[in-house]
């Protein structure tokens, strides 16, 4: 779920959190884990509100988005945190961000891992030791004419690969 996202969307905030638990309870009903992704926001930042919503509810997981992570300056951070060790994040979109930290304009178009300022090395060494879930590329690789350009995402999930593997 985004429950913000992009500039001016936290400022209703706690309209949002205060949705949580009936979002949480619908989510459960239909046995499923009400799962809240770092999008990039303006009055804070993603970690804080999520350490928010881990003190509302112990059902609350996570999406970390390695693009929105650098768009915040939370790539370090997030190890600092304890979602991790709680178990708490599910997933993780994986893609690049070309920087600077908090620049809206750079979130478009979403380059490939390794064509931008993630140092994915030194990340997934670090990731590889506190996550063992699943992880999505999140990059689009579409020819002008509409075709899915195979090549160019079949190289992303190999430097993925060997960036976790290293």
């Amino acid at each position: 779920l985004h429950l913000w996202g992009g500039p001016g969307s936290d400022a209703e905030i706690e309209r949002n959190l205060a949705l949580c638990d009936s979002l949480r309870r619908t989510a459960a009903g239909y046995g499923m884990s009400l799962v809240i992704e770092n999008v990039p926001c303006t009055k804070k930042e993603p970690l804080g509100y999520w350490q928010r919503l881990r003190e509302m509810s112990d059902d609350i997981r996570f999406l970390f988005d390695t693009r929105f992570g650098a768009f915040h300056g939370q790539l370090d951070e997030i190890f600092n945190r304890p979602f991790f060790a709680e178990k708490r994040i599910l997933h993780m979109h994986v893609s690049d961000f070309v920087g600077p930290a908090g620049d809206f304009t750079k979130l478009r178009p979403i380059p490939q891992p390794g064509q931008g300022i993630i140092d994915f090395k030194t990340f997934f060494a670090r990731l590889t030791s506190v996550y063992h879930e699943s992880i999505t590329l999140e990059s689009p690789a579409i020819f002008p004419d509409g075709r899915v350009d195979s090549e160019t995402l079949n190289q992303s999930i190999e430097y993925i690969r060997r960036s976790m593997n290293q």
